[in-house]
C-alpha cells in the first residue's frame, strides 16, 4: 500500500537539486508526493488546503528565501502550508536548511531536522534523512494497521495464531501445504466478519485456482456462524466467518484455512532470479522465505515449517527472522532465542522441523524462516 504525501517546498530553480534528494527517497519508500503547481504568497491557496487535507502525511523542505533583521526566512508558501498541516493534525516530517529562523510557534508543530545543502549528499547525512523517512513510514503504518487489528473490532480479540507450513512430495514434484488456525474470544455483541488468507509468493503459470480447505469450530457458546469465500484465484484464497447474530461474552471460535500449491514459496534459490524480492540477514541475501505478518494483536504465535530430508535442505540452512513490515518487509534481523521467543530445530524420521514460539508478537512485524538451499538431483533406487 502506497502512502500519499503533500510535499511542501521551494519552487526556485536553485532549490531543485535539494528537492530531488527528498523526492527520490520518497520513491524508495513507496511514498507518492504531490504539491501545488505554483508558488503563492497568499494565505493559503484553496488548492493547497484541499491537497493537504486529502494527503496521508505532510513533508516540508524548508530552505532560505530572504534575509531579514532576525535572520533567514523560509518561503511564505511553505510557512502557510505547514500551518494548514498543523491545523489538520497531519503526521509531519520537516527538513530545515541550517540558518533558517525556526523560532516562535513553528517549533511547537513538529520536530524538524536541519541540513546543509553543501553536505546533504554525504553518506552519513543521507543515511540520517533515510532513517527519518523510515520512522515516519513506520509510525503511519502502525497507526493505519490499528484500523484492521482485532482491537478495532468492539468485543473481539485474537487469542492465538498457529501456522503450519509443510513441503512434501506429490506426483514426483515438491508441493507446499499451509494451514492457518486462529482462535478468537468474544465479548458481548460482536457482529463483524473475521478473516483469514493465504497468498502464493511465486507468479502463477496458469489460471488454476489454488486448492484450499476452510472450516470453523465453535469452542464455547451457542452462536451460529456463516462462512464466506471473499476471493479465490490462482494467487490467493481469502475467507471470512461472520456471526449470524450477536455473540455473548466469552464465546470463542476456531477458524482454520489451509491451501496447497507449488507456488506458495520458492523452494530453491534457482526458482527465482536476482531481480526477485529478497531479504538481507547478517549481510547475506535470502531469496527463499516463508513468513506471517501480524496485523491483529494476539497473545501467542506458533509457527512450524517442515521439509523432507534428501532434498538439499539442512538444519543449518534455515534462519528464523523478524522483519518490520510496511509496504514490504524491511529492517530484517535474525530471530534471537529467548529475547524474541523460542526456536526449536530437529530431525525426525524423514523430515526436518523448525518451530518458532512467540508471546505477544508485535503488530506490523513479520515472523518467518529464510533459506538459500541448492537443488539436488534425485536418483531412482
Amino acid at each position: 500500500m502506497s502512502i500519499e504525501a503533500f510535499f511542501s517546498c521551494s519552487y526556485c530553480e536553485c532549490d531543485k537539486d535539494i528537492n530531488n534528494v527528498f523526492t527520490n527517497i520518497c520513491k524508495g519508500f513507496d511514498i507518492n508526493v504531490s504539491n501545488v503547481s505554483y508558488a503563492s504568497p497568499n494565505i493559503p491557496p484553496d488548492q493547497a488546503l484541499e491537497m493537504i487535507n486529502s494527503a496521508d502525511i505532510f513533508i516540508a523542505v524548508i530552505v532560505k528565501r530572504f534575509n531579514s533583521d532576525i535572520g533567514w526566512q523560509m518561503p511564505e508558501s511553505v510557512n502557510n502550508e505547514i500551518s494548514i498541516a498543523f491545523a489538520l493534525k497531519k503526521n509531519m516530517l520537516l527538513f530545515c536548511e541550517k540558518g533558517v529562523v525556526m523560532n516562535g510557534f513553528l517549533r511547537n508543530y513538529a520536530t524538524y531536522h536541519e541540513f546543509n545543502r553543501e553536505t546533504i549528499h554525504l553518506p552519513d547525512i543521507y543515511s540520517f534523512i533515510v532513517q527519518s523517512f523510515y520512522e515516519l513510514q513506520k509510525k503511519f503504518f502502525c497507526e493505519h494497521l490499528k484500523d484492521y487489528s482485532s482491537d478495532a473490532f468492539r468485543g473481539c480479540h485474537l487469542y492465538s495464531v498457529a501456522i503450519q507450513t509443510k513441503l512434501f512430495e506429490s506426483s514426483r514434484e515438491l508441493v507446499w501445504h499451509q494451514n492457518i488456525c486462529k482462535k478468537y474470544i468474544f465479548d458481548e455483541g460482536f457482529k463483524e466478519g473475521l478473516g483469514s488468507a493465504i497468498w502464493v509468493n511465486l507468479k502463477p503459470s496458469d489460471d488454476r485456482d489454488i486448492e484450499y480447505d476452510f472450516d470453523h469450530k465453535t469452542l464455547k457458546g451457542r452462536t451460529s456462524y456463516r462462512k464466506e469465500v471473499v476471493k479465490h484465484s490462482a494467487e490467493c484464497i481469502e475467507v471470512s466467518v461472520i456471526p449470524k447474530y450477536s455473540t455473548r461474552k466469552d464465546d470463542s471460535i476456531k477458524i482454520e484455512l489451509s491451501a496447497t500449491s507449488r507456488l506458495l514459496n520458492a523452494i530453491y534459490k534457482s526458482d527465482v532470479d536476482e531481480k526477485s524480492e529478497y531479504i538481507t540477514i547478517n549481510d547475506r541475501r535470502y531469496y527463499c522465505m516463508d513468513d506471517f505478518t501480524i496485523v491483529d494483536r494476539t497473545k501467542y504465535l506458533y509457527a512450524i515449517i517442515e521439509f523432507p530430508i534428501h532434498y538439499g535442505i539442512d538444519l543449518s540452512d534455515v534462519v528464523p527472522y523478524i522483519g518490520q513490515y510496511t509496504t514490504k518487509i524491511d529492517r530484517v534481523v535474525e530471530f534471537q532465542k529467548n529475547k524474541d521467543g523460542q526456536i526449536h530445530r530437529y530431525e525426525f524420521g524423514e523430515c526436518l522441523y523448525f518451530i518458532m514460539e512467540v508471546e505477544k508478537p508485535k503488530i506490523s512485524f513479520s515472523y518467518g524462516f529464510a533459506w538459500n538451499s541448492s537443488k539436488v538431483q534425485q536418483t531412482n533406487n
